[in-house]
């Protein structure tokens, strides 16, 4: 469709229909559990607009002016950018507790120098599965992945034009191969590191790059009057709808599978200057504005969601969500007006690439200094008093005491800022599944024992494996430990995605020949109904009897409604408020069944609930020490204050064998 003010309308109306998509995703809306795709819709326009942009410089003056690319990008992005990051760390004061405040300096800091993608990839955060309550600015990601692009791609363009007398020809070249190198990175790492695939640039750089090749398309060479082809519109947008209804937060992505969303906006790009009906639905005057105010909306739009949920973080109620897009609308557009307009096409900056230069300067200096000011005024996580020392000796009347505490100790350990990194070692061994088929084989003490032990299942079994292995260590037994992220061991409640993974690691157990397996897992009682449940754990007793092995179901820990460092950091004076009740945390009938199942020769039932609750109080802080990381795995310090009470439970099982 013809242009307007040197914008393809069409191309616009997707614009509005990505950021819309994200918007409705974040707000959990039923039939948008995909709608992370629209930040992928995103990077396709955006190569597809940046290289139309300087293929044109290029063709009319012959080169391309890198300062005078960096200052329209600076003058496009980094005003309403800095104002969002400012009004967010701001506001983030009043509604923010202060252990989420402690971890938002760094996150301002990064968000304003264009690397908050690396930041959030270090720290582990898989953007879809997280359990983590998520920074009021984690959106900033693909901000910076974006300007990364940015600030490779035009040299790299104005190189290949130079070196070449063929330069469309030997640009299409040099980008596809760019392009095919990075979409093969994403596969291949998408299984195994989904974070790095996730959130850094060389993964996807190919869906920029997508986009970067649509203005070197020969349109005059495409059959535009064939019937087929006049059906393409249509395929994008059904291929649009298909990622956004189907794909959810179990999706392997990015992976080969965001091919989809990605080839759908290519098309609707290639052929946003045809005719259509489709052009013409995306070229109506409400996606048209949405469009326009996209990149403030999409600042606005999730700092507001965190604001709105407030400290619980449960999903928004009607009301809410209401609350939340109309206050994001309402900012949008103030700073759509008054700043993000005004200052792009103002002449003070526009005329001198100087004066755009020294803005930029300056605005990235205001968002860093933002994050050092927030580290300086944050309120302090003080305890109030000293606790006695949690270890093996006094654990046992420390727990009993536990329920009576009310005052934050002083000499928590770990302390608050660091217990979300007091994760089991297999971690940071690379021991820990999250998306591989084939499970990583980590083994510890001594290979040559006739005692062989094994523990299996998800991250609520990789727990318990720094208890275990001073065990192993201490009796010269032998460890395998198998665990992968989001995948229980009971059939019933296994994602298909896991049915190879635990198929593969019921075959190492037999290779290794394994003994006692002791095996746990996240169960929600609401999963399943009882009989559902008896058959599922049976399967898994005899898959596991059928290798030889006695098995061991580790009753899980209590479960927390809320995330409990954070609950603590907000009530340092009454830490009551952060207990939990054990009518809440502990399903007596998920428990039933599982001792009735695991009850045989070959099997058995360890509850812990007794190491975790006393009489209705599960509490939340044992002596000095925190008993969970977040707001479902229980502390490693706190697990190796339980060696004792494990080895007592663990050594007559195994003595059987």
């Amino acid at each position: 469709m013809k242009s307007r003010n040197n914008l393809i309308l069409p191309v616009e109306g997707l614009r509005g229909v990505a950021v819309s998509i994200v918007l409705l995703y974040h707000l959990e809306i039923q039939w948008f559990s995909g709608g992370f795709i629209g930040v992928d819709i995103f990077f396709v326009i955006s190569g597809f607009l940046i290289a139309k942009l300087l293929r044109g410089e290029y063709d009319s003056t012959g080169s391309i002016s890198l300062r005078h690319f960096y200052a329209r990008r600076a003058r496009r992005i980094l005003p309403a950018a800095t104002a969002v990051l400012l009004g967010t760390v701001i506001g983030a004061r009043f509604f923010l507790e202060p252990l989420r405040l402690n971890s938002l300096t760094w996150d301002a800091i990064a968000s304003a120098s264009f690397w908050v993608n690396i930041l959030f990839e270090r720290r582990s955060i898989d953007y879809l599965l997280s359990s983590l309550p998520p920074s009021p600015l984690q959106h900033y990601w693909s901000l910076s992945v974006e300007e990364q692009f940015y600030f490779i791609f035009p040299a790299l363009l104005l190189t290949t034009f130079r070196i070449s007398r063929s330069k469309k020809q030997t640009a299409v070249i040099i980008l596809a191969t760019v392009g095919l190198l990075s979409f093969a990175f994403c596969v291949s790492i998408t299984g195994s590191f989904r974070s790095l695939a996730f959130f850094y640039l060389p993964s996807r750089a190919w869906q920029f790059i997508g986009g970067a090749l649509i203005p070197f398309v020969p349109m005059q060479l495409l059959p535009v009057r064939s019937q087929l082809f006049k059906l393409l519109p249509f395929g994008g947008l059904l291929l649009l709808g298909y990622s956004v209804t189907r794909f959810d937060e179990s999706t392997s992505y990015p992976g080969a599978i965001a091919i989809i969303p990605t080839v759908a906006a290519f098309v609707l790009i290639v052929l946003s200057t045809s005719d259509n009906l489709p052009n013409r639905w995306l070229s109506n005057p409400v996606l048209l504005a949405i469009g326009q105010r996209s990149f403030a909306l999409y600042l606005w739009h999730w700092p507001i969601i965190i604001a709105v949920k407030g400290e619980d973080q449960t999903a928004l109620s009607s009301v809410d969500a209401a609350l939340a897009i109309l206050i994001t609308f309402v900012l949008t557009e103030i700073t759509h007006r008054f700043i993000e307009n005004p200052i792009r096409y103002s002449k003070l900056f526009s005329v001198r690439v100087r004066r755009s230069l020294v803005l930029a300067t300056v605005l990235v200096t205001c968002g860093v200094l933002t994050g050092i000011l927030n580290d300086t005024l944050r309120p302090p996580i003080n305890g109030v008093t000293n606790a006695l020392d949690t270890n093996i000796d006094s654990w046992p009347d420390l727990l009993r005491e536990a329920p009576q505490t009310v005052l934050l100790p002083q000499n928590l350990s770990p302390r608050l800022e660091i217990v979300f990194e007091d994760e089991p070692r297999i971690y940071q061994l690379g021991c820990h599944d999250y998306d591989s088929d084939e499970p990583r084989v980590c083994e510890f003490g001594n290979p040559s024992s006739e005692t062989r032990l094994a523990i299996f299942g998800d991250s609520h079994a990789a727990q318990w494996f720094e208890p275990l292995k001073r065990i192993i260590e201490q009796k010269d037994w032998y460890l395998l430990s198998i665990t992968r992220s989001g995948c229980s061991p009971l059939p019933g409640l296994m994602q298909i995605k896991c049915q190879p993974w635990y198929s593969n690691a019921i075959q190492v157990i037999q290779n290794r020949r394994i003994q006692t397996v002791l095996v746990s897992s996240l169960i929600n009682a609401t999963e399943l109904s009882p009989n559902d449940l008896r058959t599922s754990l049976m399967q898994l007793r005899e898959n596991l009897a059928e290798q030889g092995a006695t098995s061991v179901f580790v009753q899980d820990t209590p479960r927390p409604l809320f995330n409990i460092p954070i609950c603590l950091s907000e009530h340092t004076d009454n830490v009551q408020v952060c207990n939990l009740r054990k009518v809440e945390s502990v399903s007596t009938i998920l428990n039933d069944v599982i001792s009735d199942v695991f009850d045989d020769d070959s099997s058995t039932f360890l509850e812990v609930e007794d190491w975790f609750c006393v009489e209705e109080i599960c509490p939340s802080v044992i002596g000095n020490t925190v008993v969970y990381r977040d707001d479902s795995h229980i502390s490693t310090r706190y697990a190796e204050v339980l060696i004792a009470q494990i080895q007592q439970s663990i050594i007559p099982l195994v003595a059987k064998r």
